[in-house]
């Protein structure tokens, strides 16, 4: 649907020159703006530095993560901090832009003196394990918050420091994992690697892992750089086909009132009047779950047809959260992996979990899974890949939505948030067996292919069917009992209930 501009000789040749560079960027710039990314422009600007001026491409990196500091509105955790200000009575210069500037810039400043210690004294025994060090840094941190006798600005004060610092931790923890690089970045280039102006949105996950990484991938020569941007020109274009078909797909299947917010579709609807003459007003699986729990279940085949959308929708939003940062990253010169690649090919588990996220399970796997892979079981292959497995995709996997979720330890203590995360728990637990035994399986598989369906379609369809039925689980929220998903699973056989 959208040509692949990057295989046409002559598109690269004139991505090279001046004008084109410039038509490319512009081209870039419009689909930016039908996202409707409100930043367009500044990702704009800054796509022009790294474009022109490529040998500087890191530097104006870091200098773009730095200005989000003082321009980005959607700070991490903003309505947590200003709702705990207010039951506090906390001075409001504790909400205000300026502090929140400023403790960002002490955190990163501290972070800074962490890292040339790790460098410096990296044979000593708290600095021999960093990321266990750190991580026990931060539930230190949130053990103080919880239980310290502070209160008023002094309690929002400690809780922003937690925020703050769980914010920066998993992109912290690529700055650390560098110092073991023949040559690392300085501190100042790891900078641009921290919620980096691609992040159309701000998230925990590092987009697109850390320093070491970029160096791999960036661009170095014109011809690279005007194939990479070309790519990214193309990937952009796909995600506003998606960001439509998710619009369309989303009215017919769950109706208007849960639409998307997909500019295209919002402003011809709005501007024409028209609307989609048939809807199938599915529930959602949090309704369908609730109204299960209530005693008042929908029928069995309704439930399956809300699985299945909401499996369907779970693959769309994945694809239109990871694609624009993916494409402005390439826009800018760095030759990098889609986030969300065809997961409905995938043949085992493993591969559907690489597929969907790939950038948060190559944070799980070099976080979690090679550090305890290589140290541990070295005699016992199946047992060391089974934990290393656990390790990564369930104790990762935890602790990083955990620390994402970290409020619910305000408004709620932290042993009930604790109790409250076993839905998501036994998710994880589930997901990381399976994983185990996809890969001890994959080990053992014969290369003998015996035909088309038996070799491909139907593994896909195993693999698509354990992850539709494993989502009844994906949920963080603490207020629903495991009790009641497994009530929901039991209510799409009939008969059960």
């Amino acid at each position: 649907m959208i040509p692949a501009l990057d295989t046409y000789p002559r598109c690269v040749t004139v991505a090279q020159t001046v004008h084109g560079k410039a038509s490319l960027l512009a081209a870039f710039a419009v689909g930016l703006a039908l996202l409707g990314n409100a930043g367009w422009w500044a990702i704009a600007a800054f796509l022009v530095l790294t474009t022109f001026l490529p040998r500087q491409r890191r530097v104006w990196l870091t200098l773009g993560s730095l200005s989000l500091l003082f321009f980005h509105t959607h700070w991490p955790k903003a309505a947590f901090i200003r709702d705990l200000a207010t039951r506090e009575q906390a001075s409001d210069f504790l909400v205000s832009p300026t502090f929140q500037i400023l403790g960002a810039l002490v955190m990163l400043g501290l972070l800074g003196i962490v890292s040339h210690l790790a460098g410096e004294f990296r044979k000593s025994f708290p600095l021999k394990r960093p990321l266990l060090t750190l991580a026990l840094c931060y539930f230190l941190l949130v053990l103080t918050a919880s239980y310290a006798p502070v209160s008023g600005s002094g309690r929002v004060v400690l809780w922003m420091v937690v925020v703050f610092f769980g914010s920066y931790f998993w992109y912290f923890g690529f700055t650390l994992l560098d110092h073991n690089s023949k040559d690392p970045d300085p501190y100042y280039l790891q900078l641009g690697t921290y919620y980096p102006v691609w992040a159309l949105r701000a998230s925990p996950t590092p987009f697109v892992k850390g320093a070491a990484y970029l160096r791999k991938i960036e661009a170095k020569n014109p011809e690279e750089l005007a194939v990479t941007q070309l790519k990214g020109l193309k990937l952009l274009y796909w995600v506003l086909v998606l960001d439509i078909l998710n619009a369309l797909f989303t009215r017919f299947v769950f109706g208007p009132e849960n639409a998307s917010s997909s500019l295209v579709v919002n402003r011809l609807l709005r501007s024409t009047g028209w609307e989609l003459p048939v809807h199938l007003s599915v529930p959602t699986l949090g309704t369908a779950i609730a109204r299960n729990a209530a005693g008042a279940p929908f029928a069995w085949y309704v439930c399956w047809v809300t699985l299945i959308a909401s499996f369907l929708k779970s693959l769309l939003t994945a694809s239109l959260f990871g694609h624009p940062i993916v494409a402005c990253c390439r826009a800018a010169g760095f030759r990098a992996l889609r986030s969300t690649y065809r997961p409905l090919e995938s043949r085992t588990i493993a591969d559907f979990f690489n597929r969907y996220y790939f950038y948060f399970k190559e944070m799980l796997v070099d976080f979690f899974f090679y550090p305890t892979y290589l140290r541990y079981f070295k005699r016992h292959p199946r047992l060391r890949l089974v934990v290393a497995s656990l390790a990564a995709a369930t104790f990762g996997n935890m602790m990083y939505h955990f620390m994402r979720d970290i409020e619910y330890v305000d408004q709620l203590g932290l042993w009930k948030a604790l109790v409250g995360f076993r839905v998501y728990a036994f998710y994880t637990l589930v997901l990381g067996l399976g994983i185990a035994v996809s890969q001890i399986g994959d080990r053992r598989k014969s290369p003998h292919t015996p035909g088309w369906i038996r070799d491909r379609l139907w593994p896909s369809l195993r693999v698509g069917l354990f992850f539709c039925l494993l989502q009844v689980f994906d949920s963080t929220a603490r207020t629903t009992p495991l009790r009641d998903h497994f009530l929901f699973l039991a209510n799409l056989l009939p008969g059960l209930r």
